[in-house]
């Protein structure tokens, strides 16, 4: 990451700040609602009334929605270009169409798998808060600004990184049954299931790491992929969820297999 200090992207007094913070909880509003509508394909089972229970996403979904009025308001007396504000306080009123905070959950169906938007919302809330606490706390760089030139890096790889979990969860939970039956071997479940626990959490941190490794070193030896890889390692500016290489995998045995 860059140590040099440029002029902050965001000042207090402009809007933006405002602007960008309507705009999220307006959107996240948007998918609260309709993870409320159609429960069973979009948010996540072993997190519905183990977690939080509806009652808990009904007051955090209120609370988005008025902060993210109150924050396009305040986009709008601060700022000369009210586009931000506009497109916050239009997705807080569509949240409110679609039922707002009071909003009754949807049918319930047999769904094969399941998306995770509750997850996504849930982690980007608290990623969020936890994080900016930390840099607040023990900054790397005392000068830098929590949003800085090209955050928006940032924002993006969190939300398609967690978006393809959520996509590809369903589609393996949709498809893998059928397609990969073939590899069950009764017999070695069997054994990995008597092993002690402790075991069976190292070598599932060990594939899981194997898998990693192979997915990062095709991203870098297949020109078809590195367009796409490359992205983390252009920007100047990138914080870590967009570089997304914060692993052990470095100083995993997998890396040398």
């Amino acid at each position: 990451m860059s140590e040099h200090i440029s002029e902050p992207y965001f000042r207090i007094g402009e809007g933006k700040i405002s602007g960008w913070i309507s705009v999220t909880l307006g959107g996240l509003s948007v998918l609260g609602v309709l993870c409320f509508h159609f429960p069973d394909f979009l948010t996540t089972p072993q997190l519905r009334g183990q977690a939080y229970t509806v009652e808990q996403m009904r007051w955090l979904l209120g609370a988005g929605m008025i902060f993210s009025a109150a924050f396009g308001l305040t986009t709008f007396i601060l700022n000369r270009h009210k586009l931000m504000g506009a497109l916050g306080i239009t997705l807080t009123l569509l949240a409110l169409w679609g039922g707002g905070a009071a909003v009754q959950v949807g049918p319930r169906y047999a769904a094969p798998g399941y998306i995770g938007l509750d997850w996504f919302i849930l982690d980007l809330m608290l990623s969020a808060m936890i994080f900016i606490f930390l840099e607040k706390l023990w900054p790397h760089i005392r000068e830098q600004a929590i949003l800085r030139p090209d955050w928006w890096h940032d924002s993006r790889y969190f939300l398609v990184n967690h978006l393809l979990i959520g996509v590809y969860a369903f589609a393996a939970t949709m498809f893998a049954p059928t397609f990969f039956a073939w590899a069950i071997n009764h017999d070695l479940q069997q054994f990995v299931s008597h092993l002690p626990w402790t075991v069976q959490f190292i070598m599932a941190i060990f594939l899981a790491d194997l898998v990693e490794y192979a997915i990062h070193r095709t991203m870098h030896e297949v020109k078809f992929f590195w367009p796409i890889h490359a992205a983390t390692r252009s920007s100047t500016w990138t914080g870590s969820p967009a570089r997304g290489c914060i692993s052990w995998s470095r100083w995993s045995p997998a890396r040398w297999c």
